[in-house]
């Protein structure tokens, strides 16, 4: 997910001009070959989407053993959701007629409905952010770049508040 939201900051930074010419064509046809771009059409999405339905209840009961790599998960997962809203307002999503899904909505509305609803399915537990980084601010991750660890650094890229 840390990939998926750095594609989307990356596409985020390209001028308005640039993301309707070279970036939006590619999520409708004919590069595509139905209307209606979603993450859903790509398998890969979709069984993950599928996993986290299935494993709700696992996610509220994980061995003590495999909260670290679950925190990661979870911000993995906010930073993805804050680098699509952001691409989603910047190039019209909060507009109606900004989805490309759905032509006739405003996409941002949606995108934030899915966002929620999946971030409560992975973290049924409520974790907040700043649980998950506390939980994180393990000594042994220090970097020399003037943040505590890899968290705090991935975090100013994705431009996340606490």
């Amino acid at each position: 997910m840390i990939g998926a939201g750095a594609v989307m900051k990356l596409a985020g930074s390209y001028s308005r001009k640039e993301y309707q010419e070279q970036i939006l064509p590619t999520m409708k046809p004919p590069n595509l070959k139905i209307d209606g771009f979603s993450g859903l059409m790509s398998w890969d999405h979709a069984y993950l989407v599928t996993l986290w339905k299935q494993n709700k209840k696992n996610f509220q009961n994980l061995p003590l053993s495999l909260q670290p790599q679950y925190e990661k998960f979870l911000l993995a997962y906010k930073m993805m959701g804050s680098s699509h809203r952001n691409i989603c307002s910047k190039f019209g999503g909060g507009e109606v007629g900004g989805s490309v899904k759905h032509p006739t909505k405003n996409a941002l509305l949606a995108l934030e409905k899915i966002v929620q609803a999946r971030w409560h399915m992975i973290n049924p537990s409520h974790k907040s952010v700043h649980e998950c980084m506390e939980m994180m601010n393990d000594p042994r991750e220090l970097i020399q770049t003037g943040f505590k660890n890899y968290l705090q650094l991935l975090l100013r890229a994705f431009n996340l508040e606490l």
